[in-house]
C-alpha cells in the first residue's frame, strides 16, 4: 500500500527487537491518569521489520490494561494468546473458551469449511434446515439434522424418533467394525436390503 496516503505514527528511533508505538486511551481522576485501552504496533526492528497489532483493554480502576488481541506479521489473529499457531487462535486459559455464533430466529447461523467440497455445520436455514435445527450438510445436501427434541436424523430432515435412518437404492446401514465398508467376513448389524447369493 502506498503510505502516503494514511495518516502515520511515525517511531524515530527504531533499532530493537520488541519496538512499541501506538494509541492510549485514558482517564484522569483526581490527578492520576488511568490508561483504559491502547492499540500499538509491536516492531522487530533489529532485523527483518515484521511487524505485529496488539490491543489491549483494562479489566478494573485497580488493574493495568492488558493484552486482549494480536494480529501477528503473517496475518494470523490471537485472542487470548500472543502466539497464535493459527489463523484464528482462541485461547481462554482462565475462563471457559466459547465460540459463539447469534443470530434471530430464521436466520441461519453455521459455520461453513471450503475446500474442494463444502460442508457446512449449524442452523443452515437458506440451506433448507428447520428453524433452529442443527444440522450437517454436504454442499446443500443434509446428511445429519438434531432437532430441537434431541432426536437425529440421518438422510432424514425430519426425524419423529431418538434416531432415525433413512436409506434408499438398497443401501444399508451398518454397526459394527473390522472394516465394514469392504467385502469379506466380519460381526455387525446390518439393517436395510441385504442381498446374497442372488435372493433378497
Amino acid at each position: 500500500a502506498d503510505d502516503s496516503n494514511f495518516i502515520k505514527l511515525t517511531n524515530k528511533d527504531a533499532g530493537t527487537v520488541n519496538e512499541v508505538w501506538g494509541l492510549g486511551f485514558s482517564t484522569e481522576s483526581s490527578g492520576t491518569d488511568y490508561l483504559g485501552a491502547y492499540v500499538h504496533a509491536l516492531g522487530n526492528y533489529a532485523s527483518n521489520f515484521n511487524t505485529s497489532l496488539v490491543f489491549g483493554t483494562r479489566p478494573t480502576s485497580s488493574g493495568a490494561p492488558a493484552e486482549r488481541m494480536r494480529i501477528t506479521s503473517d496475518g494470523q489473529v490471537g485472542i487470548g494468546t500472543a502466539s497464535p499457531s493459527t489463523l484464528l487462535h482462541l485461547d481462554g486459559t482462565t475462563n471457559h473458551t466459547y465460540l459463539t455464533i447469534e443470530a434471530n430466529s430464521g436466520v441461519g447461523n453455521a459455520i461453513k469449511f471450503v475446500g474442494s467440497n463444502t460442508w457446512t455445520l449449524g442452523n443452515d436455514t437458506a440451506s433448507g434446515v428447520g428453524d433452529n435445527n442443527f444440522a450437517l450438510l454436504d454442499g446443500s445436501d443434509i446428511r445429519v439434522t438434531v432437532d430441537t427434541s434431541g432426536n437425529v436424523g440421518i438422510g432424514d430432515t425430519n426425524p419423529q424418533h431418538p434416531l432415525k435412518v433413512h436409506l434408499t437404492n438398497g443401501e444399508i446401514a451398518m454397526f459394527g467394525s473390522n472394516n465394514m465398508n469392504s467385502p469379506g467376513n466380519y460381526a455387525g448389524i446390518g439393517l436395510g436390503q441385504v442381498i446374497a447369493n442372488g435372493t433378497t
